[in-house]
Formats: structure tokens, sequence, C-alpha cells
């Protein structure tokens, strides 16, 4: 470690300036409805001088709106809408084109030539509240869709291969760098009911929720889309019947279904649950038992 290894040295400055401007325009007393439109200037500069000198120097321009609502139906209900968008710039780990060799059969290294993502958000949320009879509702959703999402290129080597400065890439070891894909889709939803059960002073939450995600990738130059769907459901119980006794119950369980576009050994499904019981004893001299 003391001799110098110009293959795995570099020196890279990266700077990135952001200039943002934006107007909104509201309507109702607390803000019910707003609408707005920002103007984003982005300047990425990325100096390297080592080993090689290059030079980036990039400039983006975006437009991004924001929209929210706010409606309550009464003094127990309200309904929240949201929705935003957003860029987001490569870092200098992602810019650094160094080629990691620490492990021969999956070398990495940065891409110079990345540019940025671009996100739209979305996110509705219903609640509903009901304290004197100890009731309570909720749901959402969140939805959110990538332009130029910053994913992982893998190339496997199907013969020794020469890859950037000169490294030997192996048959069957595999390259990996970030690059620019579109085509990245999120969703999750959720709901939950709580209400107290006064026979036994407790209360009780019921959760349910599904998700799915679509994340683009690449291997060996063709495209692949990794498809996970999510189910998740929950149950707790929980009592303070005394101040001397409280517990809590829980179960939640999780299943999970990934298939790949590309390369369908890599589909998988699987099932996982958790189980818990927590309790808490003390005594009126002082002596208390938790689990």
């Amino acid at each position: 470690y003391t001799r110098f290894d110009t293959l795995q040295s570099n020196l890279f400055d990266n700077k990135t300036t952001i200039q943002n401007a934006g107007i909104t325009y509201r309507i109702g007393e607390r803000g019910d409805f707003s609408v707005g439109l920002n103007y984003q200037h982005t300047r990425l500069e990325s100096d390297q001088t080592f080993p090689v000198r290059n030079n980036i120097n990039l400039r983006f321009s975006n437009i991004l709106p924001n929209l929210s609502y706010r409606k309550d139906f009464n003094k127990q209900s309200n309904l929240r809408v949201r929705y935003r968008a957003s860029v987001n710039t490569p870092g200098i780990n992602q810019l650094q084109n160094v080629v990691n060799i620490s492990n021969p059969l999956f070398l990495s290294s940065g891409n110079a030539d990345l540019g940025q993502s671009y996100t739209h958000f979305v996110f509705a949320r219903y609640g509903y509240t009901n304290a004197p009879k100890g009731k309570s509702f909720f749901a959402g959703i969140f939805a959110q869709q990538v332009n130029d999402f910053i994913t992982n290129g893998t190339w496997v080597a199907s013969q020794d291969s020469l890859i950037a400065n000169g490294i030997l890439l192996r048959q069957g070891a595999q390259f990996t760098k970030p690059v620019n894909l579109s085509g990245y889709w999120s969703v999750r939803s959720f709901a939950n009911y709580g209400i107290t059960l006064k026979a036994i002073k407790s209360n009780l939450n019921l959760s349910a929720g599904v998700g799915y995600v679509r994340t683009p990738g690449a291997v060996n130059n063709q495209k692949n889309f990794t498809n996970n769907t999510t189910y998740n459901a929950g149950v707790t119980l929980a009592s303070n019947i005394s101040e001397y006794i409280d517990f809590t119950v829980s179960y939640n369980g999780n299943f999970n279904n990934a298939s790949n576009s590309f390369n369908a050994t890599l589909n998988n499904r699987f099932y996982f649950h958790t189980a818990g019981v927590k309790l808490n004893l003390l005594s009126r001299s002082g002596w208390f038992v938790l689990n």
C-alpha cells in the first residue's frame, strides 16, 4: 500500500451550482389550494486533472410545477393531495471514471456522461378521527415516476476484454457503472383502522398496504426491468388496563413477488412475517417486570 498506483488514483473536483426561482398562486383562508411553477438552472462543473485531464461543463434548465389541495369535509375528516416535480443531479462518486478493481470478478466505475433525472411525485391522503368513539381511519397512496433514472448498467464479459485505461475484464467477470434510463415507476398504498375495545381497555389497529416498483437496468446493453410487487398486512392489540399492567401483541406479514424481463432465473417470491408480545408489570412496591 506504500506504492503509488496510477490506475487506482485520480484527482477529481466537482461543483454544482443551482439557481431557483418560482411563483405560487394560493386561494383559501388556510391555503386550501395552491399551484406553483419553479424554474431551476443547474450548472455541473467537473474537472479531472489526474491520471488524464478531462472537463465536464453541463447546464440544465428545468420547469418544476407543484400543486397542493386540502379539503376539510368536517372536523373529523379531511383529504390532502400534493404533486411536485424535482430533479436529481449525479454526485461525484457517480461521475468518477476510475475503475475499482478490488474484486477482479466485479469491477465498477463511475460515468462522466451521466445527466440529471427528473421526478414526478404525487401523494394523496384521507384521514378520519372520532375521538369520543375512539375510532380512526387513514388511507393514502404515493406515486412516483422518474425520467432518466440513475441506475446500474452491467456488462458480463463473454471473453477476456479490455475496458477503460487498459484494464482487463476476465471472461465471466462483471463490469458495472451508473447510466441514465427511463421507465422507473413506484406506487405504494396504505390503510390503517383503529378502534378502542372498551371491554378489555385496549386499542386495536389493523393495517394493510400494496406496493409496486418498476426499476430499469441494463445487462450487456439490453434493457431489463425488475418488477417488484409487495403486499403487507398487520394487526396490533395494545392495552393499558391499569398503571400496573401494560401489554402489546402484534403480527405483521409481507409477501414479495419480484420478476425480471431480461433474466427470468432471477425471479423470486418470498413471504416473511413477525410476531411479538410485549408485557410490562409493575407492583405497588416498585418492582417491575419487562420483556
